[in-house]
């Protein structure tokens, strides 16, 4: 049955037509082989009794006279009968007067008509056959029927014939051929009928499979299914290409919006690309001279921190430019990694050194601590990677007013493990799942001016497109932790500087 289920709906549907039209025709038949047997053993209970009479009629002679010599004689002319076996002609007080036997060997069945009665009467009641004195039995082997004889309206003996059943067998064998013959044939048109049908049916089916697959594969909502009939499955046919229609106007609408969105995207990027060079031209002048004036000595106090608020002003808006450059070359798919080898000591001195100061400056403690498992060297994007690190020790030290910022850095199971902690104001649980998204800041509006919202969404793209990925836990009021973990290829032949100072290992 499971087989069935899974099987094509042509295999179904053949199968079906094929045990219904089998099912049906074998009852017929067996409705119809019953009837023929049952009429055939009526009219051979029939012709025995119509052979009874007639031999009880030319018995009646022999029976008056007592001449049973002539009346066996007359017996033997059953011998053309090869069905009859025994018959017995019993006078009017029961005993046996005259035999016939179709083997001459054999010995009377029955002595007397009361043992004769007594083999069947008293086992069974006769079977009653046009009056209550014709009288049959049917065995596995033969047949027995026994008729009075009457002679002017007396019974004067009964005629006792046994047949066998061969007549009977060979019309069983030969209605089974018939039927074996009729079955035979009418599978193979039952076969081809259903074959016939089956396509009638399947083939719109088939066809809109067929549709089916070409539109997935091809994605060509422009075909349409072929409609062969005005039936069910006809209607079928048209509510799909009615869809497809749909969907092929919706796709219309769709390519037309996204080449609009790609033509926007491409006058973004170069918008930016040109903004950024016109931006960082007279920026860059601007940095350079507040970077002299800046050194310059003479300078008093409210000189130097209107050159401050000029050189801070500019080194913000130069991170705002980089920070959405960055975005928009990761939004257009362009933003590739350059790895190279480099020393990780080197590398993470350089973030601690730089983070020291900020700390000292804000006066927050900042710890460092690195496991002595780590490479000395490592195959990446040191660029990025140091972008990812400045953001996120940026971040923490930022949304810290006291208290510590943290910075662990591990290898273990093939992978470098970076862990950055403060005790700052946290993140509110609503705000975990916007905050890296673009332009997205948590905290109060005090610390949102400091920057631009682009900094942990850029992060989290460099990251993953290092095949890592970005996580953080936070409380309210407590402080944040965000991890992660880089597939980083260990440079096994780097020998470290000895420049490099170690650094703080746990």
């Amino acid at each position: 049955m499971h087989f069935f289920h899974n099987s094509s709906l042509k295999n179904k549907l053949q199968t079906s037509i094929i045990v219904t039209s089998s099912i049906v025709l074998l009852l017929a038949s067996a409705a119809f082989v019953t009837n023929d047997l049952l009429n055939f053993r009526r009219n051979m209970v029939a012709d025995l009794f119509i052979l009874a009479d007639i031999i009880g009629i030319n018995s009646t002679a022999g029976l008056i006279f007592q001449d049973n010599i002539t009346t066996e004689e007359n017996l033997a002319a059953l011998k053309a009968n090869p069905h009859i076996t025994v018959t017995h002609i019993f006078s009017k007080d029961g005993k046996l007067f005259a035999c016939y036997f179709k083997n001459k060997l054999e010995k009377p069945k029955y002595s007397t008509l009361n043992e004769y009665y007594f083999q069947h009467i008293q086992k069974t009641e006769p079977n009653q056959y046009e009056n209550q004195k014709d009288n049959y039995f049917f065995s596995q082997e033969h047949v027995e029927v026994f008729k009075p004889i009457i002679f002017k309206g007396k019974v004067i003996g009964t005629v006792y014939i046994q047949s066998n059943l061969d007549a009977f067998n060979q019309r069983l064998l030969l209605i089974a051929k018939i039927m074996g013959i009729v079955m035979l044939f009418s599978l193979i048109l039952a076969v081809f009928l259903a074959s016939r049908f089956e396509r009638i049916i399947t083939a719109p089916i088939y066809n809109l499979l067929d549709t089916m697959k070409s539109v997935s594969t091809n994605q060509n909502y422009s075909l349409r299914g072929e409609k062969l009939s005005n039936d069910e499955l006809g209607q079928l046919i048209d509510g799909f290409n009615e869809m497809l229609e749909q969907i092929e106007k919706r796709e219309t609408e769709l390519a037309k919006a996204r080449d609009q969105a790609m033509t926007a995207n491409k006058a973004k990027s170069a918008f930016l690309a040109n903004m950024s060079h016109e931006l960082r031209t007279p920026l860059n002048g601007i940095l350079g001279y507040a970077q002299i004036l800046e050194k310059n000595q003479n300078l008093n106090a409210e000189q130097k921190t209107g050159i401050a608020i000029i050189k801070n002003s500019g080194e913000y808006l130069l991170t705002l430019i980089n920070d959405i450059l960055d975005l928009s070359k990761i939004e257009a798919g362009k933003l590739e990694l350059s790895p190279t080898e480099f020393y990780l000591g080197n590398f993470l001195n350089g973030i601690v050194e730089l983070f020291k100061m900020r700390a000292t400056q804000k006066q927050i403690a900042f710890n460092y601590e690195f496991s002595k498992r780590l490479p000395v060297g490592v195959y990446g994007d040191e660029i990025r990677l140091r972008q990812i690190l400045i953001n996120l020790l940026g971040n923490a030290l930022k949304f810290t007013e006291s208290g510590t910022v943290s910075f662990k850095v591990d290898y273990y199971n093939n992978k470098l493990h970076f862990k950055v902690s403060d005790t700052g104001i946290g993140i509110a649980p609503e705000k975990l799942e916007t905050i890296f998204l673009p332009f997205q800041q948590a905290g109060e509006q005090n610390y949102q001016t400091q920057g631009t919202g682009l900094g942990l969404s850029i992060t989290k793209q460099f990251v993953e497109l290092m095949g890592g990925e970005l996580q953080v836990k936070s409380v309210l009021g407590e402080g944040s932790t965000f991890w992660m973990a880089l597939d980083l290829p260990i440079i096994s032949d780097m020998l470290e500087p000895e420049s490099v100072k170690k650094p703080k290992i746990i």
